[in-house]
């Protein structure tokens, strides 16, 4: 591989039922728009949602379903199924939590790291066609990081 690129979708829609002094009874869903991806390469965001990649006009989104969360300390395992385009894998987010803490607004605030690692073959994402010097073009192994802070409205 020559480099790796970064990406992020800018919108997408997240229902989150958290309970901070019990963070295993809580849960989340989220959907995101595959239109709204964007890795800095106008080409390449065009190619992302074409019918040969995310397939938007038959699966405009993401859509992610927690069916378990476990703690350990400031630790969080979030287990849930991640679905693209039609296919469902389960999927384990590991990292960790920070709070919850006192927001500017006057409410609290708890702040979520997490990452888990995805191969595009699951969800029939391929697209690899060979370089010239041999290296393929997009690697299977995608690397999911989120950043997520949930402020309580006081």
């Amino acid at each position: 591989m020559i480099s790796t690129v970064r990406g992020s979708f800018s919108d997408y829609e997240c229902d989150l039922a958290l309970d901070p002094q019990d963070l295993a009874s809580s849960s989340v869903s989220a959907k995101i728009h595959v239109q709204s991806v964007k890795t800095g390469e106008r080409l390449r965001d065009e190619f992302l949602v074409s019918k040969d990649f995310f397939k938007p006009e038959e699966f405009p989104s993401i859509l992610f379903e927690s069916t378990g969360v476990r703690t350990r300390g400031s630790k969080l395992t979030l287990v849930g199924k991640l679905k693209i385009r039609d296919k469902e894998r389960s999927v384990t987010l590991e990292g960790s939590v920070k709070g919850p803490e006192s927001s500017r607004s006057g409410g609290r605030k708890m702040t979520f790291l997490l990452k888990t690692e995805v191969m595009r073959d699951a969800f029939d994402l391929s697209f690899n066609p060979t370089l010239e010097t041999g290296n393929i073009l997009v690697g299977n192994k995608l690397s999911i990081n989120l950043e997520i802070v949930a402020v309580e409205n006081p």
